[in-house]
């Protein structure tokens, strides 16, 4: 298990907060402003019987409206896919912090692969 933060920045003042902590095949990812409030969980999971992953609603987030409600799920099957590993998501977002999705996605996708890379590097027993 392995634990990374990192900061996004929104404007001159604000930032988000990012962490994620690694488990063997999955990872839970925390991404939101300063304040660090836990709002939401969502579990993002790729099947065999599914060609999209699949969303289930742990702790189900505040009303945000329909725009952010649907960029999360549109995130969190991008992360399931692109990383390979399932996906305990808190997305603490309003909608004008989704003008950095881009650099979000990025920013996580590129731990979960530098972390997958250093565990296939590790030799077997």
């Amino acid at each position: 298990m392995k634990l990374e933060e990192f900061t996004i920045p929104l404007d001159g003042i604000r930032y988000l907060v990012g962490q994620i902590l690694f488990l063997d095949s999955a990872a839970y990812v925390y991404i939101g402003r300063e304040t660090m409030a836990f709002n939401a969980l969502s579990l993002v999971t790729k099947t065999r019987f599914d060609a999209m992953p699949t969303i289930l609603d742990i702790i189900p987030g505040p009303e945000k409206g329909d725009f952010v409600e649907e960029r999360i799920k549109i995130m969190t099957r991008f992360l399931c896919k692109k990383t390979g590993r399932t996906i305990l998501l808190s997305l603490n977002l309003d909608e004008a912090d989704f003008a950095v999705e881009r650099q979000i996605l990025d920013e996580i996708v590129s731990r979960c692969v530098k972390d997958n890379e250093a565990k296939s590097s590790i030799p077997k027993e």
